[in-house]
């Protein structure tokens, strides 16, 4: 008697969760929805601040190369005045020194208000000589045939 009122209830129970089956599946099929278009909301949140980012960079990216095509100009100019870079290594003696310490205000007046627009630094990487000099900067994305990455500005032009 024990084993067919077990199974008298289990039948029951079967009854009730065949019949709470619907109610699941319209529960399952609003959540699906809800989560559905959440999860397109968030992919278009995140596409939207991904190509923000994406636009600051290349922003970024051109304003140092804008900075650098500017100081290897004043650079050249130093160098046909005095057949020489050795000038501009005045306030610059040591490697790893920010640009902007350079002496180059006579050709390049605000040479200290050009500062990396990011996180980065324009480094002199070769101080100056007579006839050479290095300064290195990075492009996060970057701009033209200049990759992302570390440059470097030399007499021979950027690479």
């Amino acid at each position: 008697m024990l084993k067919l009122d077990i199974f008298r209830q289990a039948q029951k129970d079967f009854h009730k969760a065949k019949s709470a089956i619907p109610v699941l599946w319209d529960t399952r099929r609003i959540l699906r929805w809800f989560g559905t278009s959440t999860i397109i909301i968030a992919l278009g949140f995140i596409a939207y601040f991904w190509l923000f980012s994406r636009g600051n960079q290349m922003a970024r990216d051109l304003e140092r190369v804008t900075h650098i095509q500017m100081v290897q100009t004043a650079l050249e100019m130093l160098f046909q005045d005095e057949y020489s870079y050795l000038t501009a290594a005045v306030g610059c003696e040591q490697e790893g020194m920010p640009v902007k310490f350079c002496n180059l205000k006579e050709y390049l007046p605000n040479i200290d208000a050009i500062q990396d627009p990011g996180d980065f630094e324009y480094i002199v990487q070769t101080v100056p000589t007579k006839t050479t000099y290095a300064i290195r900067f990075t492009l996060e994305r970057g701009v033209g045939n200049l990759g992302a990455g570390e440059h470097t500005l030399t007499p021979n032009g950027i690479q």
